[in-house]
Order: C-alpha cells, then structure tokens, then sequence
C-alpha cells in the first residue's frame, strides 16, 4: 500500500490524498501488465525507483482516468472540450511517448495448432 507521504516524497505529486494514492497504485497495475518495469510489488519502493517517465505516466494516468478521457484546450478566450473513445489507448500513446524503452506493444502468445493434439478416446479434442 502507498501513503501520501510517499507519494509526495517519490516526485510524484505536490500535494497528495489518499484517493490519489488508490488511483497511482491502479496505474502500478496498468504499468506492470503493458511494461517491462521491474515491479513486483505495488508498494512506496516500487515508486521511489521508477524512471522518471514512469512517474510523470502515473501523473497522466490519474488526470486521465478521472477525467474518462475527457479532454479540454482553451486558447484566447474560447474553449472546447471533447471526449475520447477510448481511455485504453490514450494510455497507451502516454506510456510510448514517456517510457517507450518499457512499453510492450506486441505480445504473443502461443497457440498449439489442433493437428498436433493426439487422438484420445476417438477424437482429436478429447
């Protein structure tokens, strides 16, 4: 479990809450699942020795999940705000901009082709 305090002191966040502390350790999870970062438990060490681009991540991370992928510009005066489709891959264009050295874009997973199964109790599926 991550504390305010660590938050604060890994760089992070200036000010902290534990909300925010719930919402950087769900993004600890997104990094471990689509990175190569060396997390293994989801605690205040794991977050002291991020990269920076993984800490300014977990920054964007929090701002865009709250936010649903909702976006705002403003520019003298006049302001639009849109909505994304999809948060998932707003993630992921952060996660390539920022740690692109971590980021798994590919991954594969091995499939046993059905020819090669033997028989067994007079099929091929059994």
């Amino acid at each position: 479990m991550i504390t305010v305090n660590q938050l604060i002191e890994s760089g992070i966040f200036d000010e902290a809450d534990r909300q925010d502390c719930l919402w950087v350790e769900s993004g600890l999870g997104w990094l471990k699942v689509h990175t190569t970062l060396p997390i293994e438990n989801i605690d205040g060490d794991t977050i002291m020795n991020l990269p920076a681009g993984a800490k300014l991540f977990l920054q964007k991370y929090c701002n865009l999940v709250q936010q649903n992928g909702v976006a705002s510009e403003s520019i003298e005066g006049l302001s639009q705000s849109f909505k994304s489709d999809s948060t998932e891959s707003l993630l992921i264009q952060l996660a390539q901009s920022l740690i692109p050295e971590y980021f798994i874009s590919v991954r594969f997973i091995p499939k046993y082709q059905q020819w090669n199964y033997k028989e067994k109790g007079g099929g091929y599926y059994g």
